[in-house]
């Protein structure tokens, strides 16, 4: 029993499928052996695709910035200190509702926080397995056997964690602007 709060409809297409479609063997003659198999399977997503969700703005404000000097904390004008102005006017302007244009105009080079992402057309992966045997007995300690085993999968997720790298110089041919940062995305 479980209360009505309409989760089981949030993410329809994260529903487990895992089937044995069947097994097959046969003995062919006293000392050979036929055996194949096919499976279904699907894999539940993985813990940490969520978490990310836990480590977006308001919960955890994690900034990048390239703009600065590379100088120790504390130094003025350095990528630490206009992290640190950031994230101060972040946690100042957020409770009191400031849009990101207020929070630019109070921090000339404000770094927006970074910000996990999904696909929102998410799904599980999974995986068509199958398998076809012949063994043959050579003598009462002695067998042959010769597998063909293959698998197909579908819907299986790419982690990019450098989707989003750029150079305001155009270092090694990386973009100038910074694009939309998509950390995971489903493959079908």
């Amino acid at each position: 029993m479980y209360a009505a709060t309409g989760a089981d409809r949030s993410c329809p297409a994260l529903h487990s499928i895992t089937t044995g479609l069947g097994s097959w063997s046969k003995l062919a003659s006293a000392s050979s052996l036929i055996r194949a198999g096919v499976g279904l399977f699907a894999d539940q997503f993985e813990g940490n695709l969520v978490s990310r969700f836990f480590t977006n703005t308001p919960n955890v404000a994690n900034f990048t910035t390239g703009s600065g000097i590379v100088a120790a904390p504390g130094t003025p004008g350095s990528m630490f200190a206009l992290v640190a102005a950031s994230n101060t006017a972040l946690q100042q302007g957020f409770v009191g509702g400031a849009t990101l244009a207020q929070l630019q105009a109070a921090v000339p080079l404000f770094g927006t926080p970074n910000l996990s992402t999904q696909s929102d057309n998410f799904h599980i992966p999974r995986y068509l397995e199958w398998n076809f045997e012949i063994q043959q007995e050579i003598s009462p300690a002695v067998t042959v056997s010769v597998n063909y085993v293959g698998n197909h999968g579908w819907d299986e997720y790419n982690q990019n964690a450098w989707l989003n790298t750029y150079s305001t110089i155009g270092f090694g041919g990386l973009p100038t602007t910074p694009s939309i940062r998509v950390l995971l995305r489903s493959t079908s």
